[in-house]
């Protein structure tokens, strides 16, 4: 049978790329992200990338499926300097209660927001912020012609992730699952960080080793467990929400007593 290989994006970019060619050697590339996106394709804007200043230049924001204030604060700060310069705001979706107040436009779904298109012409400086974890639709945001985009996950360094050709699509992972449930893949390595393991990833008798810097909902089952370094004692880089590269410095030493990028090189030494 076949293996796969999962890993978080709490991992520098360096880490991520270790982590990629350890899924080509022992996996066939089967590697995915373990925090799944609804809608990746979003994270990739083609050249439409917005900055953080375009946010703040801007005519018209239109935030889609996104809760600014709780899991994007720079961003929300950045849309708030922009509202004071006179920008408008748009609202899609739910769970945005902290700019409610302050929002010209707000629609339910993408389905009743069908005057964006000629507002957004209208205002000629448009950015766009999309919500990729939960917005299967990309419908509304293609239909906003010539605005900047900037896609938002909270998934940590998942821009390195998807640079390092890793799977993140919840797509993907459903199909990971179902390989899982139905015995074609019978071995997985977890790069995991302080967050729980998915408990599915443990069906059916699969054989699994486990690097986590915490045992926290890791399952009993797991055949092996190993102590990974925490983002604190990482040491690289990471791509930003604006898709720019950010240097990571090491606060502390590994209380492991190994960086992460140590303990993936001496697994794929181990395991090719």
């Amino acid at each position: 049978g076949s293996a796969a290989v999962v890993v978080s994006p709490k991992y520098t970019s360096e880490e991520l790329a270790l982590a990629a060619k350890l899924g080509s050697v022992i996996a066939g590339g089967n590697i995915y992200g373990i925090t799944p996106v609804a809608n990746s394709a979003i994270l990739k804007t083609n050249g439409q990338t917005a900055t953080y200043e375009d946010i703040v230049n801007s005519s018209l924001i239109v935030a889609v499926d996104v809760n600014l204030a709780a899991d994007f604060p720079i961003v929300a700060q950045k849309v708030r300097k922009a509202l004071k310069k006179g920008a408008r705001l748009a609202l899609v979706g739910a769970g945005n209660e902290k700019f409610a107040a302050r929002a010209a436009y707000k629609y339910v779904s993408a389905a009743e927001a069908g005057e964006l298109a000629g507002l957004a012409k209208e205002a000629g400086n448009t950015v766009v912020l999309a919500g990729a974890d939960t917005m299967a639709d990309a419908g509304i945001v293609n239909s906003l012609t010539g605005a900047k985009i900037i896609g938002l996950s909270a998934a940590g360094n998942i821009k390195g992730q998807l640079a390092a050709g890793i799977k993140v699509d919840s797509d993907d992972y459903n199909k990971l699952l179902a390989d899982i449930e139905s015995g074609a893949v019978k071995g997985l390595l977890i790069l995991g960080d302080t967050a729980g393991v998915d408990a599915r990833l443990f069906k059916n008798g699969i054989k699994t080793v486990v690097v986590t810097t915490s045992l926290k909902n890791v399952p009993a089952t797991a055949d092996v467990v190993l102590p990974a370094a925490t983002f604190a004692e990482a040491e690289g880089s990471i791509t930003n929400t604006e898709g720019r590269v950010r240097k990571v410095t090491r606060a502390i030493m590994p209380a492991a007593g190994k960086a992460n990028a140590e303990i993936i090189s001496e697994l794929t030494g181990l395991l090719s």
